[in-house]
Parts: structure tokens; sequence; C-alpha cells
């Protein structure tokens, strides 16, 4: 089983390591602006007491784009 929770400013450290780790840096670019992902809002995931995935995600008016 696992738990999808809320990011919280705990998680903020693990997902710049995370992001480093699997995608190489932790900023993505998103329609020409560069964003640190480690601070934006989103979701991880937990399996036995760990940390395995994340999701995160910008909202930008009525747009949102994870």
């Amino acid at each position: 089983m696992f738990e999808i929770r809320p990011v919280e400013q705990r998680d903020r450290d693990w997902i710049a390591q995370f992001l480093t780790d699997h995608w190489g840096s932790p900023r993505v670019v998103s329609r020409g602006q560069v964003h640190s992902a480690g601070l934006l809002p989103g979701f991880i995931v937990v399996m036995r007491g760990q940390r395995v995935g994340l999701i995160t995600y910008r909202v930008d008016g009525k747009e949102c784009e994870s």
C-alpha cells in the first residue's frame, strides 16, 4: 500500500535531490519561465514509510500545469 499526501516544508530538500537524481536538476522550464520545482506545491507518494515519488504543479489563473 501507499499513501499520497501534500508536500510539506520538511520535504523540500528531498524533492530537490529526487529531481536532481531523476531529471538532472531541481529546476523546470515551463512556457519560457524557470521554476524551482522544489518550491512548488505538490503531492508526495509514501510507501512503507519512504518517499518514493512526487508530482508538483503550478497554477496560473485558470490554468494548472503539472
